[in-house]
Order: structure tokens, then C-alpha cells, then sequence
């Protein structure tokens, strides 16, 4: 039988707290007989669960007692402030919160404790901005006819190349070698079709600059996003579309046994017709809404919730020029 129990409890019974209310509590001791305790600590941190690799961080460590103990109930208030991330339940991914004391005895088994706790938004209204950060360029490129070329020659130059490499690896017997070639020709087409059809809407867009614009957006807030063509090839753009998604992603295992689980939480996205013109260039304006209870951004090892913005300019009888970038969305 130990010589120590403990327990913690909460003051607040729902243990519910808000992102800056405290968390306060009291570490029970319950001493069997006299021992001595080297030091009685208290943690806090959050932690991953689910279907990725376990994470944890912002751990505080607050040492509560030191010194003998002698047989009867002892009782040891804490007081922590609730941070993020909010806990957070999620398709393969959970974030929680948890409170941990230890009481480290010599020569005996160490006496634990732990509970777990919820931690959300803050509910009262505060004077914040809805878009955090100077505006974010995701996309600024003018192809030269020379830059064209040299990545035509490179995208040709592999298509080439790896079926040869395949026949090399894979001697032809009978149909064996050009059922290789063509697989291999095929796959290859396959990856170098979209970054080639994007290369052609580059060119013939020329230089395009697309910026979000933050760093980061509140929940029920706008992130404003820009598009700037020049005025020569706007006539050439039937619409541009302004897209967002937000992505789950944990991963589980390493080397050749990790294995990878994605789940899109929300997708949306709206079309912009009507750009503003200036002297130089015009401007499509999206202003992408996010939800009131979306999910924040969250990243960890092998765990993480992502946002992030693809734009889409539409042109008549040339393929799409597409770019993207990622933002943050915060409580």
C-alpha cells in the first residue's frame, strides 16, 4: 500500500474555463504514515490524442510542497491561467487540457494524480482586431519568355528521360519492356500535366501578384484577398475564384510505416466578375468569410489543423492560373 494519496480538485465543479480565467483548485495529500517528500509538484499542459502521434507542450511545472509528512490530510491551493489551444475534438485529432501532481518519495512508488479540464474561447466581447498582420503576398511572378522556355525544356526533358530510365531498369522481354515504358510515361504525364498547365496561364497572364489580407483572421471575422492582373491581359479573365480550406492532417508511425489521415473540416469558396480598374491593373477582391465556430489553426508534431486560400483566374480558352497560401485562423 502507498504511503500517500492524492487527489486534485477543481473549485469550479463544471471545470470549464475560459482562455484567461484562472484554473483554481487544491492538491490533496491523504499521508497513511510519516514519509518525507522530496517536492510535491503540479502540471499543467495539453496533450494529443486520436489517430496521429501523441503531442503535448505548454507545460507549467509549480512545486507546492517540500519536507516531512506525517500521517493525516493535507491540502496544497493552486491557481494556473486557462491558454490556448481551446480543447478541441476533432475527426482524428483531439487536444485537451490536464492537470498532473506527483509527489516524489524516496524509496516508494511515486503518488499520482490527474484530471482533465476544458478550455474554450473567451465569451465576453472585447475591442480586437478581425484580421491580424500586414498583408501577406502568397504569389508575386512575372515569366520572362527566357524563364518560359528553360521550364518547358525541363517538364520535356522529363517526360523523355523517365521512360527511358524505366526500359533501362526493366529490360524488354516481348511486351514487358513497352507496358513499362508506357506506365512510366503515362505517370509522368499524369504529375507534369497541372504544373504545366498552370505554367501556360503564367505566361500568358504575365506579372500577377495575389496577397491575403493578414497573417491571421478571427473566427466570424473576413480575410479580404486580392488578385492584380495587368490591364492588358484583364480582358482575357472571365471570373477569379476565391477559395478556403481547412484541413485535419495527423500522422502516424515513421519511415515506411507512417501512415497519414486528412479530413476536410470546412471548404467554401465565391467568384468575383467584377474587378476595380486602375491605370496599370485590375483588381479582384474576395472577401472570404469564416465561420463563427470554425476550427483554430493548430500545429504539433505529426498533428495539425491548417487553413489555407487557393486563387483561380478563369480565362477564355486558356487554362486556369492558379496560386495558394496558408493563414491562421485564432479564437
Amino acid at each position: 500500500m502507498s504511503k500517500c494519496e492524492l487527489r486534485i480538485v477543481f473549485d469550479s465543479e463544471e471545470r470549464v474555463f475560459e482562455i484567461g480565467q484562472q484554473v483554481r483548485g487544491r492538491v490533496e495529500a491523504r499521508l497513511l504514515e510519516r514519509c518525507e517528500c522530496k517536492e510535491l509538484t503540479l502540471k499543467m499542459e495539453w496533450r494529443t490524442h486520436g489517430r496521429g502521434t501523441p503531442a503535448r507542450g505548454a507545460s507549467v511545472l509549480r512545486p507546492l510542497f517540500k519536507g516531512q509528512w506525517q500521517p493525516g490530510r493535507y491540502s496544497y491551493p493552486f491557481q494556473e491561467v486557462a491558454a490556448e489551444p481551446v480543447t478541441y475534438r476533432g475527426q482524428n485529432l483531439n487536444v485537451d487540457w490536464y492537470l498532473s501532481a506527483r509527489a516524489t518519495i524516496p524509496w516508494a512508488v511515486d503518488p499520482k494524480a490527474e484530471e482533465d479540464f476544458l478550455v474554450r474561447a473567451s465569451s465576453r466581447p472585447r475591442a480586437r482586431p478581425a484580421v491580424v498582420g500586414a498583408p501577406v503576398p502568397f504569389f508575386a511572378s512575372s515569366m520572362g519568355p527566357l524563364k518560359i522556355l528553360l521550364r518547358a525544356a525541363l517538364y520535356l526533358l522529363t517526360l523523355v528521360t523517365v521512360p527511358l530510365l524505366a526500359l533501362a531498369l526493366v529490360p524488354p522481354e516481348g511486351a514487358v519492356g513497352v507496358v513499362v515504358a508506357a506506365m512510366a510515361l503515362v505517370a509522368v504525364g499524369f504529375a507534369l500535366l497541372k504544373p504545366t498547365l498552370n505554367l501556360i496561364a503564367k505566361a500568358r497572364l504575365g506579372q500577377v501578384h495575389a496577397a491575403l489580407g493578414g497573417e491571421a483572421v478571427r473566427r466570424g471575422a473576413q480575410i479580404p484577398c486580392t488578385v492584380r492582373i495587368p490591364l492588358a491581359r484583364g480582358g482575357e479573365v472571365e471570373h477569379v475564384v476565391f477559395g478556403i480550406k481547412a484541413v485535419e492532417k495527423v500522422t502516424s508511425g515513421t519511415g515506411t510505416d507512417s501512415r497519414t489521415y486528412s479530413e476536410i473540416l470546412h471548404e467554401d469558396s465565391i467568384v468575383v466578375r467584377a474587378p476595380v480598374r486602375s491605370e496599370r491593373a485590375l483588381e479582384f477582391v474576395g472577401r472570404l468569410d469564416i465561420p463563427e465556430h470554425a476550427p483554430p489553426s493548430f500545429k504539433a508534431p505529426d498533428n495539425a489543423v491548417t487553413w489555407s486560400v487557393e486563387v483561380r483566374v478563369a480565362l477564355r480558352g486558356w487554362p486556369d492560373w492558379a496560386a495558394g497560401g496558408d493563414f491562421r485562423v485564432l479564437v
